[in-house]
């Protein structure tokens, strides 16, 4: 079909294939038994009375097919203005087809053959019947169909009850199924078969899904009388798993499965089946509610890694029209790719292979042709001659915790950055957006354009096309009604350029978000620009009541006011979020992306508006009850100006609470129209004081050096909660370092001197970077030189990590030469070796040589310089412990967290050295020197001369011991042991272990009473203006003093009647360290130690070095794991 039919009139051609049995079923001979496989027996005196209209629905088909048949021509001829007018009679058939069948209806009334009731179903029973016919032409179409609900089969006089009426069977068609699968898979698939339930039905899936397996004619047996459901397969058998609480599905192999890959199908659609693993005899496979897959191999089995793929692919000459209006805008693809399956990785702990079922579908060569023919006169005249053509890929996916999505969107609605120039008209974005709802599928397009018409610049947001598919009512399509039409826009903005006076402003309302946008932008003799833009909203999100508020306001002038110094003031601004968020990931991406610099003291703003405003939403979404305010300042140096800052600092509150800064920093010299250095900087960061988290990035952008581009970026991590780290890089890291997944580190540009961009092509990269064990350092040149078929291609690299006392490093180093002709080399070079020292050095590595088809490789390793032995310096490793643990602020008293104090206590003078405790507290003597309780062997940079372990055995107050325990800290584990390079990459940038002890049970020595026996006195004093007052004096009992201590403040106060209540046990949830301990590897089970029980991975090293030193046929039995697998294999 050609590319200019429209979305209508292909539904047209395919609803003629649907009826085209009716102009054979509809002919004398066939009539009645045609109405009998719909369950209508007319007798055979009684059927002379249908056939007269019965025959003009045969006819009326048979014209809608001719019909569909011009439009084709019209197609392939060109004719692209009869297209409508052939679409237009296709549809009135379709009209008329439904008058016959309906006058069919009244005439079967008449005879009186089967109930009123029954009639008024005939156009549905028939239309169902014809469209499962049309349906059983797909192999497991209509299985799948039952699979998910949308066609429900009902046979009838199976039994044979009536001798009239041969068995047949009654269809339910319901597409508006397919909307709530896209809206809520999960909840349709728990409604329909109360997958997630206790009482998963079981049953009904296996007997369904043995159907469709069989249409795609594969073994399968299903027994609906068994008491248990059971799902029987040529090498497998499926059953209910109840191992867990909510009951899942199991899949026990009978054969092994060696992995394989198996393909089928026409040129147009093909088929690939992929088992990427090879699954044992006797191994599980589990699906639970999740869609988590669980593959469980015997005792002994190997690791399986793996994936079980399908895929289906689609690609025809002409590409896939999804809708279209004749002669104006449409959407069509070039090639479509359905994967379905599950990834799964090997987990040793448990013992399995899990994984999560998805699919994603690729629309591989997307094409939206946006043109304005249908739109109204205000547009047109607008954009008289827009007619737009952007090509875009996209992919459309599911999976067990989000649903449905679009790849790039958290929802079916996705922004693509699209960028495209036609004319005077700009295309700045492109949205495309499916949102189920009632029943309801609506497909929309739209494009963000910008067009300049002479000193007026013009921007309209979200113009394109539409189609609805309506399952609610019958229309076009008689099942549903199909709307395709052109989408006005949802804002216009104009922006005039008179002179002296530059301005404009854009407003934009959006209904179904309860969205109102407003921005404007004013410039006077460009001397005072400002800009301002307000976003309210009226629906939070999941349609919450509720509004949020957004405004960014600026205000920038020139010249600046003095500062001094040459320093100027050049602008002023502020932001307010109601009800609003400030997305700190987004904001960290804003300095690489350059959608920071939008946001500070914008300009042209309605022209910039497409661009602006997603960018807005994104980095400031909506979020009730959080809170932000920031101030903005723009700071210049010099006359003219050679370098600005444009910054803004704002706080976030009330949790998280949390202060993030953003900026733009330019440098223009030696001036900005001459600049031989132009440098732009965006940074962005936060600290956000819940979490104790801190980030900053920055990246260099739109910047050079003479002509050479340079850019890169910058990144700055700093955790000092539960979980310290710290980094610090400038254009990446090792190849073989991975940065801890909780610092949210981006993968960072390397910083890049561009010297040549073309021919030749000549680009420098570097990185440093520091991190709580490794200094890392690297660079590569890549060169391309090309002279008609022929090109130099050549590169050389290095990766460096440093180890400075004594000083040590060791470096990857890479380069390679080749001559190509075309794709194939010629002639080539390569090195590839690490390189180590100093005294010795040593170089290993390989050397390859090829020209043409010989190729020699050599490996070499050279040791050159003697071996100085240089050691490390020794450290006496207990004065500097001691003198920690002598310091007072390592001695500190802490008061139970549980228990509250009443009493404020004011400042105490104590003399050097005392420590004021509270009676019912606990002593701690901490240090971060160095980590007890573990093997040792360096000390900084040094090797600990005096001990390789310390303990604290015995802690006493003058000569009575006292119980204690200990308490942790974080230490960086390359502080204090050996560590290889590769060791140090992958170790985690701290390791909680025992920095102390305190006090756990002070009775034996530390003696102190909540209260102090002392006497009392009440001094009243009467004084009535007339004589001196006599004081009067009055002794106060112990009891009398307690029993007025319950009327005082304090004892009258809410937190000391819930301090007085009876606490429950365990009711507050409890987070620990990770523990590990020593596994055998035989058994799975806890290695019985005495000696070790449990601890840090640290500790738990040296207890199995310690045990492999004692007995070292242990070695590979026992490994060390975290504690929790254990409970998890057990």
């Amino acid at each position: 079909m050609g590319n200019n039919t429209g979305t209508v009139e292909a539904f047209v051609v395919r609803i003629a294939q649907i009826l085209h049995p009716l102009v054979y079923e509809c002919r004398p001979d066939r009539a009645g038994k045609f109405l009998q496989e719909i369950g209508i027996y007319i007798p055979v005196t009684q059927l002379n009375a249908i056939l007269d209209t019965i025959g003009p629905i045969g006819s009326k088909a048979d014209l809608l097919i001719e019909a569909a048949c011009a439009i084709i021509d019209d197609v392939r001829d060109g004719q692209y203005t009869d297209v409508l007018d052939d679409g237009k009679k296709a549809v009135s058939l379709v009209e008329e087809l439904i008058k016959a069948v309906n006058k069919l209806k009244d005439t079967i009334k008449v005879l009186n053959v089967i109930t009123p009731a029954e009639a008024d179903q005939l156009l549905q029973r028939i239309f169902n019947r014809l469209m499962v016919r049309y349906m059983e032409r797909i192999p497991g179409m209509v299985e799948m169909m039952k699979l998910l609900d949308v066609i429900r089969i009902f046979p009838q006089n199976q039994d044979g009850s009536n001798p009239n009426l041969p068995p047949y069977s009654l269809y339910e068609i319901n597409f508006g199924v397919i909307g709530d699968w896209i809206g809520d898979s999960k909840g349709q698939f728990r409604k329909l078969y109360k997958w997630g339930d206790a009482d998963f039905d079981a049953k009904r899936l296996f007997a369904r899904l043995e159907e469709l397996l069989l249409a795609f004619d594969m073994p399968a047996f299903y027994d609906d009388a068994l008491p248990e459901a059971v799902l029987g397969l040529s090498v497998a058998s499926a059953t209910v798993d109840k191992r867990n609480g909510t009951p899942g599905i199991k899949v026990d192999l009978s054969w092994p499965a060696p992995s394989f890959v198996h393909e089928w199908g026409s040129s147009a659609w093909k088929n690939r089946f992929e088992l990427g693993m090879a699954m044992p005899m006797s191994a599980a496979v589990s699906i639970v509610p999740g869609g988590k897959i669980e593959i469980m191999p015997p005792v002994a089995s190997p690791a399986i890694n793996g994936s079980i793929k399908y895929t289906l692919t689609g690609k025809k000459a002409a590409p896939f029209v999804l809708f279209a209006v004749p002669g104006g805008s449409r959407l069509q693809l070039d090639e479509i790719e359905v994967v379905l399956g599950a990834a799964l990785n090997w987990k040793p702990e448990t013992g399995k292979a899990d994984g999560q079922f998805a699919f994603e579908a690729s629309l591989k060569g997307c094409k939206i042709i946006i043109h304005a023919a249908n739109a109204d006169s205000f547009l047109q005249s607008l954009l008289p001659a827009l007619h737009a053509e952007i090509d875009f890929d996209l992919k459309i996916g599911w999976s067990a915790q989000t649903g449905f999505y679009i790849a790039g969107s958290s929802a079916l609605e996705i922004n693509l950055p699209v960028k495209k120039t036609i004319g005077p008209v700009a295309i700045e974005g492109l949205s495309v957006s499916l949102k189920p709802n009632d029943k309801t599928l609506p497909l929309l397009v739209g494009a963000n354009i910008t067009g300049q018409l002479g000193p007026i610049t013009i921007s309209i947001q979200d113009i394109g096309a539409s189609a609805t598919l309506d399952f609610k009512k019958a229309g076009s399509l008689g099942f549903a009604q199909i709307d395709v039409g052109f989408k006005p826009p949802k804002g216009v903005g104009l922006q005039i350029d008179a002179g002296m006076i530059k301005g404009g402003g854009f407003l934009q309302l959006d209904v179904e978000k309860g969205e109102y946008v407003g921005a404007m932008d004013l410039s006077v003799n460009n001397t005072i620009q400002v800009a301002a833009i307000g976003i309210i909203n009226t629906k939070l999100p999941g349609g919450e009541k509720g509004f949020s508020l957004l405004i960014i306001i600026s205000a920038a002038f020139q010249p600046g006011i003095a500062l001094g110094m040459g320093f100027f003031l050049g602008g002023l601004g502020g932001m307010l979020g109601i009800h609003r968020t400030i997305h700190v990931p987004a904001l960290l991406e804003g300095a690489a992306n350059n959608s920071i610099s939008n946001i500070l003291f914008p300009t042209n703003i309605v022209k910039n508006i497409n661009t602006l405003l997603p960018q807005v939403k994104t980095l400031f979404p909506v979020q009730k009850d959080q809170f932000f305010v920031g101030l903005m300042a723009r700071i210049t140096w010099g006359v003219p100006t050679l370098l600005r800052i444009d910054f803004g600092i704002a706080v976030e509150f009330p949790s998280p609470v949390r202060m993030v800064i953003l900026g733009v920093l330019k440098v223009a010299l030696p001036s900005e129209d001459k600049a031989l250095l132009k440098l732009q900087v965006n940074f962005a960061g936060a600290i956000d004081f819940d979490r104790k988290y801190l980030a900053f990035d920055a990246a260099l952008v739109n910047s050079k050096l003479l002509s050479f581009a340079l850019e890169g970026q910058m990144a700055l991590r700093l955790s000092w909660g539960n979980n310290k780290a710290f980094l610090l890089s400038a254009g990446g890291f090792h190849p073989a370092f991975k940065p801890p997944a909780e610092l949210k580190v981006p993968s960072l540009k390397r910083i890049t001197l561009t010297v040549y961009q073309k021919n030749p092509y000549l680009v420098l990269s570097s990185y440093f970077a520091i991190t709580s064990n490794t200094v890392q350092l690297g660079a590569k040149i890549d060169f391309k030189y090309n002279i008609s078929k022929f090109s130099i291609v050549g590169f050389m690299s290095f990766d460096v990590l440093f180890q400075f006392s004594p000083f040590y490093f060791e470096s990857r180093i890479a380069a390679g030469l080749a001559v190509k002709c075309g794709k194939s080399t010629i002639m080539s070079l390569s090195l590839d070796f690490l390189l180590s020292g100093p005294a010795p050095w040593n170089a290993r590595g390989t050397a390859k040589f090829s020209i043409l088809f010989i190729s020699v490789k050599v490996k070499f390793n050279v040791t050159w310089e003697e071996a100085k032995k240089v050691m490390p310096p020794s450290i006496a490793v207990m004065p500097a412990l001691v003198a920690a643990l002598e310091l007072p602020s390592n001695w500190t008293a802490e008061a139970p967290a549980a228990r509250p104090s009443l009493v404020t206590i004011g400042k105490l003078n104590t003399a050097p050295g005392e420590i004021i405790l509270q009676p019912y507290g606990t002593l701690k003597i901490s240090q971060t020197v160095l980590p007890l309780n573990v093997v040792i062997s360096q000390f900084g940079n040094g090797i600990p001369s005096d001990v390789k372990q310390v303990k604290i055995t015995d802690l006493s107050i003058g000569n009575k011991s006292i119980s204690m325990d200990t308490v942790n800290d974080l230490f960086a584990p390359a502080n204090f042991r050996k560590m290889s390079d590769a060791d140090k990459l992958k170790a985690a940038s701290f390791s909680m272990e025992t920095s102390g002890v305190k006090f756990t049970d002070t009775s034996s020595g530390l003696n102190a009473n909540y209260a102090c026996n002392h006497d009392s006195n009440l001094n009243i004093t009467v004084s009535d203006n007339d004589a001196p007052a006599s004081p009067q004096s009055y002794a106060i009992s112990q009891n009398t003093h307690r029993s007025m201590t319950k009327g005082g403040a304090i004892g009258k106060s809410p937190l000391s009647a819930l301090y007085s209540q009876q606490q429950l046990e365990n009711s507050v949830a409890t987070v620990k360290e990770e523990t590990f301990v020593l596994m055998n590897n035989n058994s799975r089970a806890a290695y019985t130690s005495a000696a070790f029980q449990g601890g840090s991975r640290i500790q738990a090293e040296d207890a199995l070095a310690t045990l492999l030193t004692a007995n070292p046929g242990l070695k590979g039995l026992v490994s060390v794991v975290p504690a929790y697998t254990l409970t998890q294999l057990n």
